[in-house]
């Protein structure tokens, strides 16, 4: 059986499926979203104990060194003499926001002068961690190094400045 469709009803029905799909892709959608953002603790480095390499008796005809570790061990070359126990690796004391991740960035070394202008180098700075994480907030690093000492190095009290680096992971 054939159905005869007058010509009229096809195209009313196909000039409405044109307005309805030329309607629809030209339709304006929008959606909402939401910004925001969470602000932590700021990070803060703080010395708590200087690099100390203790009192030191330079030699008559050789250069010398002396080590300090950042686990707290001090040992001298066999061109210099190394008076008492008294010396100290830098201890750096950090707070922050709890259980975040923190780098630690140290220089590789400095010039440590006495009040007549005399110099020594300290290098080989390193922290015993490179990186470090907050424990309710706080946590703490060690620094050493090596103090390189010339032959009949004039006396003093030599000191020198250096800076260390903390950033959030």
């Amino acid at each position: 059986m054939r159905i005869a469709v007058g010509l009229a009803p096809v195209l009313r029905l196909a000039a409405v499926l044109s307005v309805m799909s030329y309607g629809a892709a030209n339709a304006e959608v929008s959606e909402a979203s939401n910004a925001g953002a969470r602000i932590v603790e700021p990070l803060m480095v703080m010395a708590w104990e200087e690099l100390d390499f203790g009192i030191i008796a330079p030699g008559t005809t050789l250069p010398g060194t002396v080590t300090v570790t950042a686990n707290q061990t001090r040992s001298c070359g066999p061109e210099v003499d190394c008076i008492g126990n008294e010396f100290a690796a830098a201890r750096f004391m950090v707070t922050g926001e709890s259980g975040h991740v923190y780098d630690i960035s140290v220089p590789t070394g400095l010039t440590i002068e006495n009040s007549t202008g005399d110099q020594m180098i300290i290098d080989n700075l390193y922290s015993d961690i490179s990186q470090g994480l907050l424990v309710d907030g706080v946590d703490e690093f060690w620094v050493g190094g090596d103090l390189h000492i010339a032959a009949n190095q004039a006396p003093g009290a030599y000191t020198g400045a250096y800076i260390v680096s903390v950033q959030y992971q």
